[in-house]
């Protein structure tokens, strides 16, 4: 998966984003508890992302991290 998945043919970008949130997470756990929380809104249409990756994307990169 490239860094820069985009949405349609324009990429975003994210460093000029005033409105993203900054994780940091003290366990598994914490990241485990963030994922299940955004999980339902996984519906189309249920929340806007931010940047370039849908947040199915953003699962699973994280997937592949462990």
């Amino acid at each position: 998966m490239n860094a820069a998945m985009t949405l349609g043919d324009k990429a975003i970008d994210t460093s000029r984003l005033s409105d993203r949130r900054i994780l940091r997470f003290e366990s598994i756990n914490d990241c485990l508890d963030e994922a299940n929380r955004l999980a339902p809104s996984y519906r189309p249409g249920a929340c806007k992302g931010l940047g370039n990756w849908t947040l199915g994307a953003d699962f699973r990169a994280l997937g592949r991290l462990g």
